[in-house]
C-alpha cells in the first residue's frame, strides 16, 4: 500500500514524459491552439513544444510542473477554459 501511495504522490508532483506529451496534445486539441500560441503562453518556442509533443526532448522539472498546472487548470470543471493561472 505504501508503495502505491508514494507512486501516486510522485505522479501528482512530477508527471511522466508520456503524461506531459498527452497533456500538451490535449490542451492544443481541446482549445484549437497552435504550437506557437501554446509556446508563447508558456514562454518557450514552438520548436520546443513540438519536441516535447513528439517525445524528442523531455521538459525540465519546472517545465513539467508548469505544463501540469496549466493542464489541470484548463481542464477543471471549475476553472476550465481560462488561461489565467
Amino acid at each position: 500500500m505504501n508503495g502505491q501511495f508514494f507512486e501516486g504522490l510522485s505522479d501528482l508532483f512530477q508527471p511522466s514524459p508520456k503524461q506531459v506529451r498527452l497533456q500538451l496534445i490535449e490542451l492544443r486539441r481541446r482549445y484549437s491552439l497552435s504550437r506557437a500560441h501554446l509556446a508563447a503562453f508558456m514562454g518557450t518556442s514552438r520548436h520546443t513544444v513540438r519536441s516535447w509533443e513528439k517525445g524528442l526532448r523531455e521538459p525540465s522539472g519546472p517545465s513539467k510542473r508548469l505544463i501540469q498546472m496549466v493542464y489541470l487548470r484548463m481542464t477543471s470543471d471549475v476553472t476550465g477554459n481560462c488561461f489565467i493561472l
